[in-house]
């Protein structure tokens, strides 16, 4: 099967240029034309609106003004092509989130610690903006501040994800937190606090996924190199099933990446500096030990699979790995193939529409 793909990238200080395609034949080799790339400074995370050929794109920026939100469209060629930006709202948007029925497109602000809230077309082009959520409170007033990581030093909402159109849960990397806010019924612009888990100070969280009936929350946390699960429990209380480590115990610095589940349901974690996958059995709301999958290229930023491929964002490699799956659902990075991309760190792969 056949598979186009999309490649953000770090710009500052690298050789890249912006977003590159990547082409998987049905044979599983990769190609890149690195002379075509969609030039957009820093575009770190990417996602696709869920049923129009329309991709979002951040362009990571912390100075002022701050960063950008751009919207995609397929053009000349087949080929996707920047047709709409406006302002992020804040400093350093570093990942995306899309309701899903399409209705809403939430940004996430590292440096400022801020969501913002961009209500859609029918088309998927950006209609307004509205500043959803500010955790620069929440960070000034958590608890457990003295024992927290030298990196939180203020709140970094890292990522967001939808529960449903009217309901979204927030990472917060610097207050140690996930919180779930409702869309408000009179200012849709406006989120309202619902629920709040509360982690260990210094664990960082930063990528979450979400499951329904009943809801759990799996969440990575970058700085102590944990996943957890998170759900309600009795009296709708915010209770933690599970948390474990993503490291074996031989492994020294590592800042654990992203967070997705395979065609098998194993949970799969990126691991940054130990430059290793690891694969977790889910056991009804348990995590057992982690299953290392080395080889993977360095500091892998993000990676996407399926049931025939695994692709892995080597940002210091300057390539896209890929490794063919077993039909256990194990990479076969001994006979991985790379393609060359200048600091890749997310992969998108285009659905057709």
């Amino acid at each position: 099967m056949e598979t186009d793909f999309l490649v953000g990238t770090y710009t500052d200080d690298t050789d890249s240029q912006g977003i590159y395609a990547l082409h998987l034949d049905a044979h599983g080799h990769p190609s890149v034309d690195l002379d075509a790339p969609i030039l957009m400074r820093n575009p770190s995370f990417l996602i696709q609106h869920p049923f129009l050929d329309v991709v979002y794109v951040v362009s990571e920026v912390g100075e002022a003004i701050g960063g950008e939100v751009a919207v995609m469209r397929r053009g000349a060629k087949d080929q996707f092509e920047i047709v709409q930006t406006l302002p992020s709202g804040g400093m350093d948007p570093c990942h995306l989130a899309v309701s899903p029925q399409g209705r809403w497109l939430l940004a996430s602000h590292y440096s400022s610690g801020t969501v913002s809230l961009f209500s859609l077309g029918l088309d998927g082009g950006l209609i307004s903006r509205g500043h959803c959520v500010d955790h620069r409170n929440r960070w000034v007033n958590r608890p457990g501040k003295a024992q927290s990581h030298p990196r939180q030093n203020a709140s970094h909402v890292h990522s967001t994800q939808f529960i449903d159109d009217q309901q979204f849960l927030v990472c917060d990397l610097g207050t140690d937190e996930v919180v779930v806010y409702d869309l408000s019924a009179t200012d849709p612009a406006q989120g309202e606090l619902r629920y709040v888990w509360n982690f260990p100070s210094g664990s960082g969280p930063r990528h979450a996924l979400v499951r329904k009936e009943p809801l759990r929350i799996y969440v990575v946390c970058e700085l102590s190199n944990r996943v957890a699960i998170l759900g309600l429990g009795s009296q709708a209380m915010p209770v933690t099933y599970d948390a474990r480590s993503c490291l074996t115990a031989q492994s020294t610095f590592n800042e654990a990446s992203e967070i997705r589940f395979d065609a098998h349901g194993y949970l799969w974690v990126g691991n940054r500096g130990d430059d290793s996958l690891a694969r977790f059995s889910l056991a009804s709301d348990n995590l057992g030990d982690p299953q290392i999958f080395r080889d993977c290229g360095r500091y892998p930023r993000h990676f996407w699979m399926d049931g025939w491929h695994l692709l892995v964002a080597g940002r210091d490699d300057n390539c896209v790995r890929v490794a063919r799956m077993t039909r256990d659902g194990r990479p076969n990075l001994s006979d991985a193939l790379s393609a060359e991309v200048p600091a890749p760190v997310c992969i998108l792969p285009i659905r057709t529409v």
